[in-house]
């Protein structure tokens, strides 16, 4: 019996080799001095674009933290052009991109070299296709329908760059930071513009949306009494690191920046908040992207850009909930063992967060005992990090509160991938300005989703394996990211490490029907019509979690169509990859070798990672 496993599995293993062949397309025999022209004009190409895209987004070259040269140009002095001159250009030049990449000449491509250029193909596809639409916000793995929303928009975005993105020990880098608070008030002013233009063509945000939005700008232009207002503070800060300034230019920077607030970028958060107020009175009251123009169809492509692949929202909506059913069969018998029987599944859960030892002081001692928990976790995964992958590195991870200036315009917790100039490690972050939202039970499942075997891994282990190009970093496929973080809580889970957890795998299966609520929320938002008082009540009612929190997570999905139908739909391709790798592989399945080879080629369309599972089975047969 033995015997015909093994032959069975030859036989497959064969057949993948052949596959991956035959996929390959044939080529024309050409000498190798034309071949190596091949090879220089696509690298050549592909370095033009990625200067390209980095001209068009200096501010993602300060988030990416990439040094000048290999941008190409000074880009820490420059901000995001977010005009719709701006926005018809990119869509215009990307198309001409296409183009070229496609009359590129073949040839016999290095292996990277061929899958840097089919990813970047098919990322500029979709940035075109979303812009076809004519409104928005747009860029590499990336679509809003709006403008700005309560959590994105030059209004939030340029402030984020300057408190935590642009630092600087020297003049030159001082001024570059000037250089960028003087271009807020037009940032704000062309936000402003785009969005009372995409209103007259009937694309607005809901009313309760734009009056979050309000209330955030008020947030971020005034500070509080005769407190600095943080970016006047933070400036003045990295200031006394600057040794080739005197105290004297030093403080005639600071008034100088301050100035520029005041009489520049204060004006011109109240023109947005004037301007946002009186979109209320014509904004729908209900979320739904099928209110728009073509709303259907762009929910179709928002879909397909986040998921990876084309879905119908209906089949969507009716997988969403039978994953619902099928965790809450796993949570009713797990509830039932610790005697919390009665009632709807998520009541049960919400009853064990209120137990006692669940909530911790929604205090500087609770915050502080609820980061050190978080903090133990972490530890302990990264003690079994040669378990999860193979050549695994151990990279610094900071665990902090959500900063003040973000509480109200971020997720309640996410991770922050390390900058490639070190400026500061990688970082995950908590909104702690409710305890209450943490339930000790619900803490393992949150670390190990964003730290080890999570996005910390994810982000950091392409550096160990192989450092991508730079135009790979500019591309997070959100299935691929998302789905890793979702399929690494089931990792965590085969290794035992909720098992010494008091409930922890209760808060596991609750994250995982959180993710599978998300599918049928999402697609009841922008396909079946829902009220936003029907998405909060099913929420509620099926994960248990606060009403408080589900209100911001109904709002997310209301301004990020399609996001986060990503994490359930790319944890679930993963899972099918390893069992069919499991299947044909057998007892010679090695799953750090398994999770090596989709997380070594970094983040990429699912297309991509399939391609390179079957290329590492057909290696692992032929050893």
């Amino acid at each position: 019996m033995q015997m015909i496993h093994q032959n069975k599995r030859r036989m497959i293993g064969a057949i993948i080799v052949i596959l991956l062949f035959s996929a390959c397309d044939v080529q024309v025999p050409q000498s190798s001095e034309q071949n190596t022209a091949v090879i220089r004009q696509t690298r050549e190409l592909l370095e033009e674009i990625t200067e390209q895209e980095l001209r068009r987004a200096p501010e993602l070259a300060s988030r990416i933290g990439i040094s000048v040269n290999s941008a190409g140009f000074d880009y820490a002095a420059v901000v995001d052009d977010r005009s719709q001159a701006a926005f018809e250009r990119a869509r215009l030049e990307r198309i001409e991109t296409l183009e070229r990449l496609h009359r590129l000449p073949q040839g016999r491509l290095t292996e990277q070299l061929l899958k840097d250029k089919e990813i970047v193909v098919e990322t500029l596809q979709d940035a075109v296709d979303m812009a076809s639409f004519g409104h928005g916000q747009i860029s590499f793995s990336y679509a809003r329908p709006f403008v700005a929303d309560h959590l994105s928009g030059g209004y939030i975005d340029l402030q984020d760059v300057l408190l935590f993105r642009q630092f600087f020990s020297e003049s030159e880098g001082a001024k570059a930071y000037l250089s960028r608070l003087s271009a807020m008030a037009d940032v704000l002013d062309d936000d402003r513009r785009r969005l009372m233009a995409d209103a007259n063509s009937g694309v607005v945000p809901p009313d309760f949306i734009l009056a979050r939005m309000a209330a955030q700008a008020e947030t971020l232009a005034a500070p509080l009494d005769e407190v600095q207002h943080p970016l006047i503070e933070t400036f003045q800060r990295r200031l006394g690191a600057v040794s080739d300034l005197d105290p004297e230019e030093k403080s005639a920077l600071v008034s100088e920046a301050s100035e520029i607030f005041e009489t520049s970028v204060r004006p011109a958060y109240q023109r947005f908040i004037q301007t946002v107020t009186e979109l209320q009175a014509s904004a729908p009251s209900e979320p739904g992207i099928w209110q728009a123009p073509n709303g259907s169809e762009y929910y179709a492509e928002a879909l397909k850009l986040y998921t990876g692949k084309a879905m119908n929202a209906d089949e969507l909506h009716r997988e969403g909930l039978s994953i619902v059913a099928s965790i809450e069969e796993a949570l009713d018998a797990k509830l039932a063992e610790i005697e919390l029987i009665e009632g709807p599944i998520g009541d049960r859960l919400y009853e064990l967060s209120q137990q006692e030892g669940q909530l911790y002081t929604n205090d500087e001692d609770g915050r502080f005992a609820l980061l050190t928990r978080l903090n133990e976790l972490y530890q302990t995964a990264n003690t079994r990090l040669d378990d999860i992958v193979a050549e695994g590195q151990r990279s610094s991870l900071l665990i902090a509160p959500v900063p003040d200036a973000l509480l109200t315009s971020t997720p309640a917790a996410y991770y922050v991938a390390a900058p490639a100039n070190g400026s500061t490690p990688a970082s995950f972050h908590v909104n702690l300005s409710d305890t209450a939202n943490w339930p000790d039970f619900t803490l393992p499942a949150l670390v190990f989703h964003e730290t080890v075997p999570g996005h910390h891994l994810e982000s950091s282990y392409p550096e160990g394996a192989g450092r991508l190009s730079l135009i790979r970093q500019m591309i997070w496929p959100v299935a691929y990211g998302e789905g890793w973080a979702l399929y690494a809580e089931d990792v965590a889970f085969e290794l035992g490490l909720y098992t010494d957890q008091p409930f922890a795998e209760i808060g596991y299966l609750q994250s995982l029907l959180f993710r599978a609520a998300r599918l049928v929320t999402d697609t009841g938002i922008h396909h079946q019509r829902w009220s936003r008082r029907e998405a909060v009540d099913y929420l509620v009612t099926t994960t248990g979690l606060p009403e408080s929190v589900m209100e911001a997570e109904v709002d997310r999905y209301t301004v990020w169509p399609g996001q986060a139908a990503a994490y359930m739909i790319g944890r679930n391709e993963i899972v099918r990859l390893r069992t069919r790798a499991e299947e044909v592989l057998g007892s010679n399945f090695d799953l750090p070798r398994f999770h090596h080879a989709i997380l070594s080629g970094g983040p990429r369309p699912f297309e991509f990672v399939e391609a390179d599972i079957d290329a590492w089975v057909a290696e692992e047969l032929s050893r």
